[in-house]
Order: structure tokens, then sequence, then C-alpha cells
């Protein structure tokens, strides 16, 4: 306690006091504000860190999502010709062609003829005649022909090429999209040396191998140890008719 000049008594302060020069009446308690001031300080000092890693932790896992890794990428196809079924995009089927002609291309063999076994090695042929420059013929086969396609019937091969050149070449690349269980090019291969005397050299090449061929082409880009069954990109137009298609 303590006295003024008139005697009167007030209490003492025990905090140190002073007036703004905006506010005259109002007083500001100066060192409870500084130690706030200093405690916020540290804090950001602390936190920022943290705070920091966490967004660039989340930054990270939102690329992981989007970006799958090779790890991921390779338990998904797995889990998906576990099941039975591998489904191929245009985008794949294209790039599955391009490495199959790098196949070839890094193995050195010179050939002077591609035959393409339709239906399914029509668009294989197709693009690796383009890339190679190399003139096409195509031998039509058979053998999915019961139950929608879906169960093999007897193996058709047709009599003759279909081809422009006016002589197949001495050395021919047979190709197609797929061995399965390896008969149609093994009773092609057997077939055209017997129909053809002249050919020197037979290969074939395909974009798939099945764990269940008993035929091993000399060429291939994939292999499918589980035996998926395959759906190709072209394949909904096999139910599909004209009348169906989208206008515009």
């Amino acid at each position: 306690m303590s006295r003024d000049s008139n005697g009167t008594t007030e209490p003492k302060n025990e905090l140190r006091l002073t007036e703004t020069s905006q506010a005259p009446n109002t007083i500001v308690q100066r060192k409870p504000l500084a130690k706030l001031c200093v405690l916020a300080r540290k804090a950001s000092v602390v936190l920022a860190p943290k705070v920091r890693r966490l967004s660039e932790r989340k930054r990270t896992t939102s690329f992981s999502a989007c970006n799958p890794s090779p790890h991921f990428k390779k338990l998904s196809q797995k889990a998906m010709t576990d099941t039975g079924h591998l489904y191929i995009t245009w985008e794949k089927y294209h790039r599955l062609i391009e490495q199959l002609a790098l196949v070839v291309h890094d193995d050195g063999w010179e050939f002077d003829h591609i035959i393409c076994i339709a239906r399914g090695g029509l668009r294989v042929g197709d693009q690796l005649s383009r890339i190679f420059d190399k003139p096409l013929a195509i031998m039509s086969t058979s053998s999915y022909v019961e139950e929608g396609g879906t169960v093999r019937g007897k193996l058709l091969v047709s009599e003759h090429l279909t081809m422009t050149s006016a002589k197949l070449g001495e050395r021919v690349l047979v190709v197609d999209d797929m061995v399965d269980s390896g008969h149609t090019l093994h009773v092609v291969k057997q077939e055209l040396p017997a129909r053809y005397p002249h050919l020197k050299d037979v290969r074939t090449g395909v974009l798939w191998k099945k764990g269940v061929s008993t035929f091993h082409p000399d060429y291939f880009v994939d292999f499918l140890p589980t035996n998926p069954w395959i759906h190709q990109p072209f394949e909904h137009y096999d139910n599909t008719r004209a009348h169906q298609l989208p206008r515009g």
C-alpha cells in the first residue's frame, strides 16, 4: 500500500503499467504480452517443420495414388490374370505389337515376308509389315468355332495364301496374336514348308505365350503362366451389328 500527496491510500501495482499515446486511458501489461510473443515465436519454430512434412507427405500420397508404383502394378497384373481374365486396351495392344517388333529387330534376323494368321494376327501382321517394310501375306485359320467361339473345334487352314507379291519370300515370319494350346502355329509351321518347298527359314512370333502351350514361338512379348482368357479391345464387335453403332 502507498499514500499520495493528499494522503489517500491506494493499492500498489505488482506489474509495471504504462499508457499508450493514442489511448491515454488504456493501460497495457507489457510483460505478459512480451511473454506471449516469445511463446508464439517458439511455437511457430517447432510446428513449422512438422506442418511442412505433413504437407509434403500428403502431396506424395496423392501422387502415388494417381501413379502406382511398379510393385503395385505387378500385383494388379497378377490379380487380374489369376482371376482367369486379362483385359487389354487399344493402347496396350498397339504397344505390345511395337514390343514384338523390337524383339525381332534385336535378334538381328533378316526376313523378307510376313505371314499373319487370320483373324487374330491380322492387325499384328499389318502393323509389323509397315514397321519392317515387308510384304504381307494372309493365311486364314479357324479353330474356335463352337459355343460362340469359346470351345476349340477342328482346325481349318485355308488352301491358299492371300498376298500382293508374285511370290512368297524364302525367309518368313509367321505372326499371330497369341499361342494358346500351340496347336495352330504347330500345324501352320509344318504346312508351310510342305506347300512351299523353296522356304529356307520359317519363324513365329506372338504377343502372348500362355503357360499351357506345347508350342514354343521364336518370338513373344508376354508370358502368361496362369493362362487367362484374354479380352482384346476389338472383341465387342463380335456382338455388335451395324444398326447398333452410334451415329455422329
